[in-house]
């Protein structure tokens, strides 16, 4: 990871509905920074939603814009990004994620997960399913093989099912202004 001053961006990683969007804007708010919603930026782009998206062209060519728009976002400075939950899948963007990027995981219980994808009206639009198979076994499976992914790419995990989102927010910010301190709530 960079250090303090030369960190100027920050990437938000993990599983759909953990918190990236939200806690993305409360962060960029306190740092003065733009926020970047990927997923957002890919839907103007396509012209359409997610899911009807990968309807037409495959997860892979999602996949292909996902990472294109990560290295055009890795130009540019002061900049806090919501990734995709599937951004992990790629190698490349790891390696892009961990080079340049301060990299947060907002890790989540299962539980917590399968509530609030429950509760989110913008799961079928934004959220397809990912394999064909029922909500609580596609994220239990897809889960067991991202977490390794998260957990190697990341400089800081928070559990976003036990802090709200300003805490996160906040530590946040004090590990940018504090790269090598303790991040305490």
């Amino acid at each position: 990871m960079l250090e303090g001053s030369a960190i100027q961006r920050i990437a938000l990683i993990g599983y759909r509905v953990t918190g990236k969007s939200t806690v993305g804007p409360l962060v960029a708010r306190r740092l003065g920074w733009r926020f970047v919603d990927m997923d957002q930026v890919l839907m103007e782009r396509f012209g359409d939603s997610i899911s009807g998206y990968v309807a037409l062209h495959g997860w892979e060519a999602f996949r292909d814009a996902e990472s294109d728009l990560l290295r055009e976002l890795s130009e540019s400075a002061h900049l806090v990004v919501a990734t995709g939950g599937g951004v992990v899948e790629r190698e490349t963007n790891c390696r892009v994620l961990s080079a340049s990027w301060l990299v947060v995981w907002l890790d989540c219980q299962l539980s917590v997960i399968l509530n609030r994808l429950r509760l989110d009206s913008k799961t079928a639009a934004q959220r397809p399913s990912l394999s064909g198979l029922d909500v609580v076994e596609e994220t239990a499976r897809i889960l067991e093989r991202r977490r390794p992914l998260y957990r190697h790419t990341a400089h800081l995990t928070l559990d976003s099912s036990r802090f709200e989102p300003e805490h996160m927010a906040e530590a946040i910010v004090a590990r940018l202004r504090n790269p090598s301190g303790p991040v305490d709530f």
